[in-house]
């Protein structure tokens, strides 16, 4: 499997290079940032990032393989970056990542695209309830899109367990995974910095998670561009 995989990346070397560069940059800056706290390097570390999602998109968009919902994900990946790292619009991303969450699912359940209102439903009733029980607005929207990246997960390990050397499924899967991964450092930030649920360690909390986040969504985001079959060739199936 590893060698599978290594298999990959020589074939995609100035892919993986480039990924690989972009990652040690926004690393190094946010590191200097802990110490200097400049705006400037923090812009610069976001663009970096930002970038490497680029790349993904980029990447995906020029291999024109079949599997147009996995690009259709990829580019609802971006657009909520879009919105939640320059426009911070947070309810608006986090609505955007929901519906790429559904182009995750409908890859990988087969459904068919007449399973969107049955999703949008389901989704907006879990979101009506929180609000109608009090639960602010931002907290409800992450509520329906951990439920969504939940049955995410669920399929992409139902996919792999039917064929545990399936590099593609593994790619999903360990994807997925450090896409939750992620997102529990996001919640762990947010906590730590708008609540008082870690006392006098919330800082130190919302420091170290935030330095995490990139750490594993870019991962995350790389890994799932190969978890579609026809990027891959047939030597490394």
């Amino acid at each position: 499997m590893i060698n599978q995989f290594l298999g990959v990346v020589r074939r995609n070397f100035w892919w993986f290079a480039a990924w690989a560069g972009l990652s040690c940059a926004f690393v190094s800056l946010d590191a200097v940032n802990f110490a200097v706290k400049s705006s400037g390097l923090n812009m610069l570390s976001a663009g970096l990032k930002y970038l490497g999602v680029v790349l993904c998109f980029i990447f995906l968009a020029h291999k024109r393989g079949k599997d147009h919902k996995l690009l259709f994900a990829m580019a609802l990946t971006l657009l909520a970056d879009t919105c939640l790292m320059w426009l911070n619009w947070q309810f608006i991303g986090v609505s955007v990542f929901i519906l790429a969450q559904f182009f995750h699912i409908l890859r990988l359940s087969q459904a068919g695209v007449k399973f969107l209102p049955i999703y949008a439903t389901i989704i907006i009733l879990v979101v009506s309830y929180c609000v109608y029980s009090g639960v602010p607005t931002i907290y409800a929207i992450a509520f329906a899109y951990v439920s969504a990246l939940i049955l995410h997960i669920s399929l992409a390990g139902q996919r792999w367990s039917l064929n545990r050397q399936y590099l593609p499924a593994v790619c999903g899967l360990v994807g997925v995974l450090l896409f939750l991964a992620c997102d529990i450092c996001v919640a762990l930030q947010f906590l730590g910095s708008n609540s008082n649920y870690f006392g006098e360690f919330g800082v130190g909390v919302a420091a170290i998670s935030g330095f995490l986040v990139f750490i594993f969504y870019l991962p995350s985001q790389i890994l799932l561009c190969f978890s579609g079959r026809d990027i891959m060739t047939e030597r490394d199936l």
